[in-house]
């Protein structure tokens, strides 16, 4: 492969992460991914539209984009838990709940999008592996849970107890005056329900 081959592709993979960085800045300002479109990523970046479409098909497919990015996160996190062997497995489903708060504290934006955003399309490969993963774990911390199907169950109800908490977070359904306090609310509530499992 030439040296202006790997050039010309470093230099599309750097203009596609500079889009989906903008679309995330734009969601920042915006406080709303409905608001962010083609034309002002374009216009923020200094571009006209048709070279963001050269890559992108539509506002979809960067959305899309940045769900799989946000997706390819969650899994190496999850992936850190399972595979360590620093923790207990009761810790290790803690820590899985520990990883959804952090990661819709530092990735707000993106959590925005895969958890309160309807998507037309879901990067289901990812999305099996974190629900797969966290069945594992499951399955280790109660060895009377034996089927995909009872460590689904948990896992619906681990999902319901972390996305409840960090959406009253995000989205002020509550009046929270002091967030320490939530925090702490939540990793009680969290420890109740890993022991329980």
């Amino acid at each position: 492969m030439s040296q202006n081959r790997i050039r010309r592709e470093e230099d599309i993979e750097h203009f596609k992460k500079t889009v989906l960085d903008t679309a995330i800045l734009l969601m920042r300002e915006e406080n709303d991914w409905g608001m962010v479109s083609v034309n002002k990523i374009a216009s923020l970046m200094r571009y006209t539209p048709p070279n963001i479409y050269h890559y992108f098909k539509s506002k979809d497919d960067i959305l899309f984009q940045l769900g799989s990015r946000g997706s390819a996160i969650l899994v190496s996190k999850f992936t850190a838990v399972a595979e360590s062997n620093s923790f207990a497995p009761r810790e290790k489903l803690r820590q899985i709940g520990v990883a959804y708060w952090d990661f819709s504290v530092e990735h707000g934006e993106l959590y925005d999008l895969m958890f309160h955003v309807r998507q037309k399309k879901l990067d289901k490969e990812r999305i099996f592996t974190n629900i797969a993963t966290i069945q594992n774990i499951v399955k280790e911390v109660n060895p009377a849970i034996t089927t995909d199907e009872e460590a689904y169950k948990v896992y619906n109800g681990l999902h319901c107890l972390l996305h409840g908490f960090i959406s009253i977070k995000k989205n002020n359904r509550i009046p929270i005056d002091d967030q320490d306090y939530f925090k702490e609310l939540f990793d009680e509530a969290l420890q109740k329900f890993v022991d329980q499992v």
